[in-house]
């Protein structure tokens, strides 16, 4: 049975409506799908650029310090070996990716579940186009208030493509801000983004794509 969402214009007046299936808004919610799929975006996201020296790396150690008796101390080979100050690293972290690969039903069943429980939590607003009438700041915080969003509440507004205009109103209105707004194209729409936000605004052509692509 297809899910049936309002449809508003720029100025926050219901337009009509959607009927969207069943398999993109209505799943239930699965928390170890979002979980894996969360830990496999972070883990792509870490740098992994930490290096130590091993002690072929370590420059010097050429010559034997001194000899191997008579002298009353610990016989060693080398000034670069790891117990000695400026030596080598045993067992230090080398440069690395930590990236790995993830199911494509889990990726897919995690986006669904997050985005049908926004729905539930009616914070799902789907417009017909998203025009702001200018692309200054005040432009982008008038426009969340005309669709009903609370000021302090996190949005992340879904677009077809690249939307200059909007990239531009929206760029001062950080995390930190009293309107914070996260701009994104559909194509680069990950699982954090999703789970971080309040409300999802999306324009009636993406969720039509969306459904495209899920159900």
């Amino acid at each position: 049975m297809p899910v049936t969402v309002e449809v508003l214009n720029s100025q926050g007046e219901a337009t009509g409506t959607l009927e969207v299936s069943e398999t993109v808004l209505g799943v239930p919610e699965n928390p170890q799908a979002i979980r894996a799929v969360l830990d496999c975006y972070l883990a792509g996201q870490r740098q992994g650029d930490a290096s130590t020296k091993t002690r072929g790396m370590v420059s010097g150690g050429g010559r034997k310090p001194w000899k191997q008796k008579g002298t009353g101390r610990a016989r060693t080979g080398s000034n670069r070996s790891p117990l000695w100050r400026h030596g080598a690293i045993l067992f230090g972290p080398q440069p690395r990716d930590y990236g790995y690969r993830i199911n494509r039903k889990v990726r897919r069943l995690a986006f669904l579940s997050v985005i049908s429980s926004i729905q539930r939590e009616k914070h799902l607003i789907v417009v017909d186009q998203i025009k702001l009438g200018g692309t200054k700041t005040r432009d982008a915080v008038a426009w969340r208030e005309r669709l009903g969003i609370e000021s302090g509440r996190k949005v992340l507004v879904l677009t077809e493509a690249p939307d200059a205009e909007l990239l531009r109103a929206a760029r001062n209105l950080g995390s930190q801000s009293e309107c914070p707004t996260r701009v994104l194209p559909l194509n680069n729409l990950n699982i954090h983004d999703l789970l971080c936000c309040d409300y999802l605004v999306l324009p009636s052509a993406v969720m039509k794509s969306l459904e495209e692509v899920y159900a």
